[in-house]
């Protein structure tokens, strides 16, 4: 599989400018995720950067968060820029309301600039027109807004424990015959502020951070289910379930931060409930039952 990847990138290296980080996963006999250096954006890999979790404000009002930045290098496609798409949610429990946003925009590729690339030393500062990403060894920062600029959220970001490497130190299977880098950050402390309606409140709470890139994410008809479990008594789960296919690329993490692979066989989910979308008319799981074997 490395060596018909390899054939196809050379082929093509004077098209779609296959970089040294595509280089590295394809002629590495073990590639693995090196940090502070790979939290940076890579210059010819689909990628992304993820936060998930739950926010509390002083009146003990509960909100849910999901922000994350995908980067599509434009050298994938012979280009001189860099695509981005970027989603921003937030559940309000208090009224039961979730807003959501989305945002697509392009910037120009400089390989000299420090902007949106993190630097020599790793990390990673990404400015969107829907939100700002800064980060670098687990001290991070996230400002997000909704389009109408309602739900600015504002927080500053540390990761309580060391990062949780996923699959081979780091280098994970992504669906039937894929790989990614993926690493991650389950417990970061989030403190800051969320303006509702130009009332800004402060907030405490816990979200994770999730970091994948790598030759293999371009499928756009890969779907899967992904779970982020932070138990009480310190232990975290990871489930990345894969549609249609019996590959999963799954984590489960001690308290002391030791990461255990699981299989499809450690566990089952089963989806309890459903949402039709009105436009389509598909149907999507939106509840499961998770067991484990």
């Amino acid at each position: 599989m490395h060596r018909f990847r390899l054939m196809v990138c050379l082929a093509t290296v004077t098209l779609i400018g296959c970089g040294a980080d595509s280089l590295y996963e394809l002629l590495s006999p073990s590639p693995r995720v090196k940090l502070p250096a790979d939290e940076a954006p890579k210059s010819s890999a689909g990628q992304w950067w993820y936060y998930t979790g739950a926010l509390t404000d002083d009146a003990g009002r509960l909100y849910g968060v999901h922000a994350v930045t995908f980067l599509i290098p434009g050298a994938l496609v012979g280009l001189d820029y860099q695509g981005w798409i970027t989603h921003y949610a937030i559940l309000d429990t208090a009224t039961g309301q979730y807003h959501t946003a989305q945002r697509r925009s392009a910037s120009a590729f400089d390989p000299d600039s420090g902007a949106g690339r993190g630097g020599q030393e790793g990390g990673f500062d990404l400015p969107t027109p829907l939100m700002h990403m800064v980060g670098h060894d687990g001290r991070d920062r996230l400002t997000a807004r909704l389009e109408d600029g309602d739900y600015a959220l504002d927080l500053t970001l540390t990761g309580t424990r060391g990062p949780v490497l996923h699959g081979f130190n780091g280098y994970a299977p992504y669906g039937p015959g894929g790989w990614t880098f993926y690493y991650s950050r389950p417990r970061m402390a989030a403190a800051g502020a969320l303006t509702i309606q130009g009332q800004s409140r402060p907030v405490r709470g816990t979200l994770w951070f999730d970091r994948q890139w790598g030759n293999d994410l371009h499928n756009p008809w890969l779907a899967w289910r992904w779970f982020s479990l932070r138990l009480d008594d310190g232990r975290d789960i990871m489930l990345f379930h894969f549609d249609d296919t019996a590959a999963v690329t799954s984590t489960f993490i001690d308290p002391d931060n030791t990461a255990t692979p699981l299989t499809a066989d450690d566990y089952t989910l089963t989806p309890t409930a459903w949402w039709t979308s009105p436009r389509t008319r598909r149907h999507y799981p939106v509840a499961w039952t998770i067991a484990f074997h």
